[in-house]
């Protein structure tokens, strides 16, 4: 605390650190959401791409939609798809990851997140961008941003998740 003329109040360096705190405790839950989502929803498909043997006759009427409009399982035990066309914008300082994940569910989400792995030109993993929204009703489409801070070469989505 500081003494201003009799007046106390907080800092400037004191509320600095309380918002490192803040955005640090932020981080660790967040990736606790993550990793206890990814144990309850092991079967989720880390490739967005459908096996190719399957045929028209196999495939549902959803999946038909689906590929039509360019769309892959996100996540297909949580019934999230995701477009296939994403884009990026990348600068010296960050990398963003756009795209659109569609909830053809019958459930409704209170939160979801996209996460992608991002890669140097050699090929090493430098981090992961990350979205998320809070709320994802039956039948909606997010569009969402997953941000890395820094720049990339190429990405990969890893995993879709919700509850």
């Amino acid at each position: 605390m500081a003494d201003n003329g009799g007046k106390k109040g907080i800092s400037c360096s004191g509320m600095l650190g309380a918002l490192i705190f803040l955005g640090i405790c932020i981080f660790i839950l967040s990736r606790l959401i993550a990793g206890y989502n990814a144990a309850k929803n092991s079967d989720t498909q880390s490739a967005p791409a459908a096996p190719a043997a399957t045929t028209a006759a196999t495939k549902s009427q959803l999946e038909i939609e689906m590929e039509e409009k360019g769309y892959v399982w996100g996540n297909k035990s949580l019934g999230l798809i995701i477009d296939k066309e994403t884009h990026s914008k990348v600068s010296s300082y960050l990398t963003t990851i756009t795209g659109v994940i569609q909830n053809v569910s019958q459930k409704d989400y209170s939160y979801v997140q996209v996460s992608f792995s991002v890669y140097d030109e050699a090929g090493r993993k430098l981090g992961d961008a990350w979205g998320n929204v809070a709320g994802l009703k039956s039948g909606e489409s997010w569009k969402y941003e997953a941000s890395y801070l820094g720049s990339c070469s190429t990405y990969k989505l890893t995993e879709v998740s919700a509850y």
